[in-house]
């Protein structure tokens, strides 16, 4: 847990994200930092945001990701980062007012990558976003009112992608959408489908390919 006087404690005890890596390293987003956690001693190493455009861009990390690479991605209050273990450096990608082509909102809040290598990036408000591992440009998805073939509502709270390579999206309303490559288009699923509720918190696949 959080202890005030001792640095190498816990950063703070509000926990948004964890993840081992392929290290077996422990992860830990916290509201106050990047923990680098280590199970046997309890102590941790803490990245937080400093002045420096090498830093974390900002709290609370909202949640973690690795890459097919090893790289780590991190959904943020302030953008995207992506993490370099090795130089323990950030690269933040954050939302340009004049540049459709750049992240769509800050507030980050599910990460996933397809098969291409291309990554899939939710927000809180501002729909969807794919990061071309081609171009480092990103592609907004997001609710046209009227077409039923956008995404179904903008906030994103899960995105997973099924072993038969369809990007599957839990929203925050508007229940769960289905990408279709092929016609770069969406498909609802909502209580009028048969879904509990319109909230998808998160998404998993069973061995029958079942989806949770």
């Amino acid at each position: 847990h959080h202890d005030p006087a001792d640095p190498e404690s816990l950063s703070s005890d509000q926990i948004y994200s964890i993840l081992v890596d392929r290290h077996g390293q422990l992860w830990v987003g916290t509201a106050s930092a990047l923990d680098l956690f280590n199970p046997q001693t309890g102590k941790s190493k803490r990245y937080v945001p400093i002045e420096d455009a090498n830093s974390l861009s900002g709290l609370p990390v909202n949640t973690i990701f690795e890459d097919r690479n090893g790289r780590l991605w991190l959904g943020t209050g302030s953008g995207l980062d992506q993490f370099n273990p090795v130089t323990e450096t950030f690269f933040s990608y954050q939302p340009q007012p004049n540049d459709p082509n750049s992240l769509s909102d800050e507030q980050v809040t599910a990460i996933e990558e397809d098969l291409q290598g291309d990554l899939w990036v939710g927000t809180a408000d501002s729909g969807l976003n794919r990061l071309s591992s081609q171009t480092g440009k990103f592609t907004r998805y997001q609710n046209r009112r009227g077409d039923q073939k956008s995404l179904s509502n903008d906030s994103i709270l899960s995105i997973y992608q099924s072993k038969n390579g369809i990007i599957w999206v839990g929203t925050a309303g508007g229940g769960l959408n289905r990408y279709d490559f092929m016609t770069d288009t969406f498909t609802a699923f909502t209580e009028k489908d048969g879904l509990p509720n319109n909230v998808i918190y998160g998404i998993l696949e069973d061995r029958e390919n079942h989806l949770w």
